[in-house]
């Protein structure tokens, strides 16, 4: 059987159709999806031509706030950029979903956030009192990514060089004020949610070999590690920082909080309760900062936290 270039099987009228059709849900009354579906034949071999030849050109996006609850600008990008999103991501995700852990929880098949939530608080009981949860998030994640990084991961794991092109110029050139910088990926794209993915999996694998015997979890930017020790807990969340600093390019704030003994955990909008039964163990939490519980310390605070008692 001939091996097909990923180039090709992106570009293939059946896989360019699929795109299609995932793009059109929801979006009937959308005016961009209807300039498109009048003379869908056409445009669809017209994609097809510019693929095959290389001379694809993504357009400009449309930006606008939405809050949930933090300020996020998301970036829409036309119908006809989202269809070519859903042609490349069908074609590279079987391959780089695998090279994930299985404690990288986003827009993954069979993962998402209510297993991530529910995962943590097993593990959480599981550990009882004597744990400590170290929160951690990257700063400005999708904004800051850098794309010399993201392109050497994501580049470096092809089975070919055929999409090399294409995807060079999605993220170094498909958003204007990104391509100055060389820093930051749209969010809204189907594509940017399997490059965030993608880049802090070193960090993944980083934790699983260093520190063997801490649990962690991650949706997106997110991260949350479950240590039994306190001075473990702490080694962990400053090794973290370094290598995600160092090696990837990202900030990671000392401001973030450890949570100890029997206190709640936010994680994901939700305030998980170790002690309490499904479906009570989750409380949503409303879009309203509260106050630091009282067992909280700040993975700054070094020494002076590591001669706190544990409560």
């Amino acid at each position: 059987m001939k091996n097909v270039l990923l180039a090709e099987a992106v570009a293939s009228t059946e896989n360019l159709w699929s795109a299609f059709r995932e793009c059109e849900r929801g979006k009937s009354s959308k005016l961009g999806y209807q300039r498109f579906y009048f003379g869908i034949g056409e445009r669809l071999v017209e994609i097809q031509r510019r693929l095959m030849a290389g001379t694809y050109v993504w357009q400009g996006y449309r930006e606008f706030v939405v809050k949930d609850p933090k300020a996020r600008v998301i970036m829409a990008a036309p119908f006809c950029d989202r269809v070519v999103h859903h042609a490349v991501h069908c074609v590279i995700e079987p391959i780089l979903d695998p090279l994930l852990t299985q404690r990288t929880y986003a827009c993954r098949h069979g993962m998402g956030s209510s297993r991530a939530v529910v995962d943590l608080w097993a593990a959480i009981r599981a550990y009882g009192e004597r744990r400590y949860v170290v929160k951690l998030d990257v700063e400005r994640y999708f904004a800051s990514i850098s794309h010399d990084v993201l392109l050497h991961h994501l580049l470096s794991n092809r089975p070919d060089e055929s999409l090399n092109s294409l995807l060079t110029s999605l993220i170094r050139t498909s958003h204007k004020g990104y391509s100055l910088t060389g820093r930051g990926v749209s969010i809204g794209n189907l594509t940017s949610q399997l490059f965030a993915n993608l880049m802090l999996n070193p960090a993944d694998r980083f934790i699983e070999k260093c520190h063997p015997h801490v649990q962690h979890f991650r949706y997106m930017e997110d991260i949350v590690l479950l240590v039994k020790c306190k001075k473990d807990a702490l080694d962990c969340a400053h090794a973290v920082v370094k290598f995600v600093s160092q090696l990837l390019s990202h900030s990671i704030p000392f401001t973030k909080v450890i949570t100890l003994a029997s206190n709640p955990v936010s994680f994901l909008e939700y305030a998980e309760f170790p002690h309490r039964d499904p479906p009570d163990f989750l409380i949503e939490i409303h879009p309203v900062r509260s106050s630091r519980p009282t067992n909280t310390f700040s993975i700054s605070t070094g020494s002076q936290w590591l001669s706190t008692p544990l409560v």
